[in-house]
């Protein structure tokens, strides 16, 4: 027995962007601490970051690593290293920001890191 709300048709977030592109590029997608953005804004900036990741040879399943604060360039970061095929660890400077750091750079071994603090 499923749950009603699985549809069957499996999908990642990055086909749900790439089908949000398909459908209405231009309409709200995405709204970070008040700051909306459409999906065409969301591709472009973690476009941007993903063809950086990979040129700084980040590969898929890499870890990076962000410590920074919740905003919108905190959300293109971590969409960056998912269209990158990196897995984003996410530390908010909220957190106690050394400890942070140093877990998601030792222990999770990160390949890049971001940090706005």
């Amino acid at each position: 027995m499923s749950a009603g709300w699985i549809s069957g048709d499996e999908r990642t977030i990055v086909d749900l962007l790439h089908a949000r592109l398909e459908s209405d590029p231009d309409g709200p997608y995405l709204d970070v601490t008040g700051t909306p953005a459409t999906a065409a804004e969301v591709a472009e900036g973690a476009g941007r970051l993903a063809g950086a990741l990979i040129a700084l040879g980040v590969e898929p399943g890499d870890r990076v690593a962000t410590l920074i604060e919740n905003s919108p360039p905190a959300m293109l970061a971590w969409w960056g290293a998912v269209l990158a095929g990196a897995v984003q660890g996410v530390a908010s400077s909220n957190d106690v920001a050394m400890r942070a750091l140093a877990y998601y750079r030792g222990y999770k071994n990160g390949r890049r890191s971001f940090s706005s603090v």
